[in-house]
């Protein structure tokens, strides 16, 4: 019996962590555990992803300045740059570019120079054999030592300022990709040189040129077809085919001014006299494959005081990588570069035996050297580079020009083609010039004959320069080496290599005789694409839809009525989605009976569409759903698969014909016993249309959008796994598609298993600008993504929905302006 005084023992409570039972308190310790470890993964995630954003305030160290340099950067983070020397300008350009963008400036270089398996492995390995092949890198060094003195200053200074910053930066440093690469190689970036740009130059000025995919596909076309057939699917040139540039005597100037074959972009220009403002406005958009990030990068270059020997005060587009530059404006002009896509490329087919190729009815020794392919995880390779008298053999490295040789048709007479023939390229690009020169000098013009003389410079890239200055003037200048062939030459196809009657002259087309314009009496000029010449293409509407007519056609209905051109109005007509193939194809569409309500309910979206393509369009998602089945019944079964449709607007043209035609023998399916027509082909397109919207969208038509199937997806050259997870972006829907002013093209040909990515983006704007030459600083512009290269920098993507919105930003060039709308400021000494 217990003492009065002793207390019962109490259980225990319970309350506390050390009384709860032992599984309980494992559980607990396991999720605080988790949890701890998540905070920490979280910290260090942080620290990893924002450790590489640049410092835009404050006060840094550029070794090498002479005086202090001003960089303001806005909302968006696009530079602003003010310095007292020309050197100091572009250090201060190397190193803010090296800031936003080192990880696109490297991978670029690499590509350009073949080199890029030494950052990506074995799946950039084909992109390097071509980039060795072609040999830009040791023409870039040839290059280097033709340019002008100021120039070789423009580009060492840019180097020294890239290098200034990679000395403070190195690895997770520099830019987060360098953290993604370092998990499965051992990489450093090395120095910047002034031949890495102009390497990339080299490349970036192949990518442009014309010529190449037209011979190959012409070849392609005459295996085993009549010419009958093969105009029927090359009706004459357009936005795929790449003409001869003829005399400026000569030359097509539709509409008002000069028409050039850009499918590179949009650029037109109106005269003051019909502006609100009096003055000229100039709009461009240049069209790229779309990559993020993006490939245009703004900047401003300005000289406190603006002399002779600092003569900058400029500010526009340009490719990080280089100095200066391409299509901008300073105070007295403004010009923009888009593609002239004229002919200035050759393939050579070569009989080649051993170390030789044929000449007439001799041997002609092939220089050969080695080169090396690193392979990050993977073994070195070593190949030989093969030339010909005409140019690098190509097709030793491209399977495509490798089929070329095997089956292009030759003249009676011609050697045995044994396992084929070799393939050449020759191309203006690959023999030094001072190109390079000539941006430079673009960005010193003052005025038209300043221009003039700076486009003369500028043989690759072949271009077109839209030009308008505060004097009022307004006009276009095509420039480029353009190679004069001999009689019978057309430069549609592959030329047998081993004829010398055939060769090339080696000479040019001269500048003089180039397209040019000035002031012409309408007031505008449009350089676009530009329509088929052919009749019956015409007759039935494509010149009407087409972008140079197109554009031409919505300024002048602006202006109706004693109406002047506003910025405003430029804006809205580079957003302009209108489908060229609409007001052809729906007609058709509308006449085919169809006899189930279920496959009429979705053709009744069409009746009163206005062809418009926004992102929310229910008939445009059907239009481009029944365009691409429409291709694919008409043509897979009469074509092999590197010859399929890709509803470029060559196919526009081909199928703008062919709709005239019900019987043509192109409509019958060939895998079928019937004989099928036109009617036949697009009621079967409109009933897999129907289907495939059904499965990858929703059963009703008007729940449809063309949005949900034609997106933007921005992916990283870091393709897939962590990279892809970190890197890549969905831009989301995007407005317009092939063929209209806005251009967001799509490649019908895809068969990616999952036939919704057929739509989405191929190429699109990757900037877009209008300059108002009455007053500079209300001008606009916008780029694709935005101005850093940093996957978590809030400037990474910050554009592109003002761009798919059909908006832009300001464009401040004065330095009160820029003061104005500066959000941050850095010093440089």
């Amino acid at each position: 019996m217990s003492s009065p005084t002793e207390q019962p023992e109490r259980p225990p409570r319970g309350d506390r962590f050390s009384d709860w039972p032992a599984p309980a308190r494992y559980v607990v310790q396991g999720i605080v555990l988790l949890l701890l470890l998540a905070v920490i993964a979280a910290i260090a995630g942080v620290v990893v992803v924002r450790r590489p954003l640049p410092q835009t305030s404050g006060t840094l160290r550029l070794p090498g300045l002479d005086r202090r340099v001003s960089v303001y950067r806005d909302a968006h983070g696009v530079p602003q740059i003010w310095a007292s020397t020309s050197e100091d300008l572009f250090r201060a350009q190397g190193f803010v570019e090296a800031q936003d963008r080192f990880w696109q400036m490297d991978e670029r270089r690499h590509a350009a120079s073949g080199r890029l398996a030494e950052l990506l492995g074995e799946r950039a390995v084909p992109q390097d054999l071509v980039a060795r092949t072609m040999g830009f890198r040791a023409v870039a060094q040839q290059e280097l030592d033709g340019l002008s003195d100021d120039t070789q200053r423009a580009l060492t200074a840019f180097s020294e300022g890239v290098n200034g910053w990679l000395d403070q930066h190195s690895g997770g440093d520099a830019s987060l990709e360098y953290t993604v690469l370092s998990l499965s190689t051992d990489y450093h970036p090395a120095d910047w040189t002034p031949v890495d740009s102009l390497t990339w130059f080299k490349q970036l000025a192949w990518q442009h040129s014309g010529g190449v995919s037209q011979e190959m596909t012409g070849a392609d076309l005459e295996v085993g077809r009549t010419s009958s057939d093969t105009d029927d699917l090359d009706p004459g040139y357009d936005a795929g085919d790449h003409p001869p540039i003829v005399p400026s005597s000569q030359a097509s100037i539709p509409g008002a001014g000069v028409g050039a074959d850009t499918p590179g972009g949009n650029a037109w220009v109106v005269s003051g006299r019909l502006t609100t403002t009096g003055q000229p406005l100039l709009a461009a958009d240049p069209h790229l494959d779309t990559s993020l990030p993006g490939e245009l990068y703004q900047v401003g270059l300005h000289c406190r005081t603006v002399s002779a020997s600092c003569p900058y005060d400029v500010s526009g587009l340009t490719y990080a990588g280089v100095p200066g530059v391409f299509s901008g404006h300073d105070a007295k002009v403004a010009w923009a570069l888009s593609d002239l896509h004229a002919d200035d490329t050759d393939l050579y087919l070569e009989k080649v035996s051993g170390g030789s190729a044929l000449v007439g009815d001799q041997e002609q020794p092939l220089t050969t050297h080695d080169e090396q392919i690193r392979v990050a995880g993977g073994r070195t390779r070593t190949i030989t580079v093969r030339s010909s008298r005409h140019g690098p053999l190509l097709s030793d490295v491209s399977a495509r020009l490798s089929s070329t040789g095997a089956n292009a048709a030759v003249p009676d007479g011609s050697p045995d083609r044994g396992s084929g023939y070799a393939v050449a390229v020759s191309w203006p690009g690959l023999t030094p010039s001072r190109s390079f020169d000539a941006i430079l000098a673009l960005d010193r013009a003052q005025d038209w004959t300043d221009l003039q003389a700076a486009a003369a410079l500028l043989t690759s890239p072949a271009s077109g320069i839209v030009y308008a200055d505060t004097a009022g003037h307004i006009g276009y200048q095509a420039t480029g080496a353009i190679p004069v062939r001999p009689a019978g030459v057309t430069g549609r196809l592959p030329v047998p290599g081993w004829l010398p009657a055939d060769d090339p002259t080696g000479q040019f087309v001269a500048y003089a005789d180039l397209p040019t314009s000035l002031d012409p009496a309408s007031g505008i000029i449009v350089a676009a694409d530009q329509a088929p010449s052919t009749g019956s293409a015409s007759s039935s509407g494509w010149d009407e839809g087409y972008r140079s007519a197109r554009i031409l056609r919505l300024l002048r209905t602006g202006m109706q009525e004693g109406a002047r051109m506003r910025l405003a109005d430029m804006s809205r007509i580079q957003g302009d989605t209108r489908n060229p193939m609409a007001p052809i194809l729906v007609p058709y569409l509308l006449d085919v009976p169809l006899h189930s309500s279920y496959q009429a309910s979705g053709r009744r979206l069409l009746a009163s569409w206005d062809y418009a393509e926004p992102p929310g369009s229910s008939a445009a998602a059907y239009t481009n759903a029944v365009w691409r089945n429409l291709l694919a019944l008409t043509f897979h079964d009469q074509l092999r698969r590197s010859l399929w449709p890709d509803g470029s607007t060559r196919w526009i043209a081909v199928m703008a014909d062919l709709l005239q035609h019900p019987d043509d023998p192109w409509w019958d399916d060939a895998d079928t016993t019937k004989v099928e027509h036109r009617d036949d082909i697009l009621e079967r397109a409109m009933r897999a249309a129907r289907t495939e919207l059904v499965r990858g969208q929703a059963r009703e038509p008007g729940q449809w959008t063309w949005g949900h199937f034609h997106r933007l997806r921005l992916a990283s050259p870091l393709v897939g796994g962590l990279g892809g997870l970190l890197l890549d972006r969905d831009g989301g829907g995007a407005a317009g598609g092939v063929g209209s002013v806005a251009q967001t093209s799509w490649d019908a040909s895809l068969d990616t298993g999952d036939q919704s990515d057929v739509y989405d983006v191929t190429t699109a704007p990757a900037a877009r600008m209008v300059v108002d030459l009455g007053h500079l600083d209300r001008s606009r512009w916008v780029v694709a993504t935005g101005a850093s290269g940093h996957a978590f920098d809030g400037s990474y993507l910050d554009q592109a929905g003002l761009l798919a919105d059909g908006r832009t930003i300001g464009w401040p060039a004065s330095l009160a302006s820029v003061r104005r709308q500066a959000a941050d400021v850095l010093t440089l000494r």
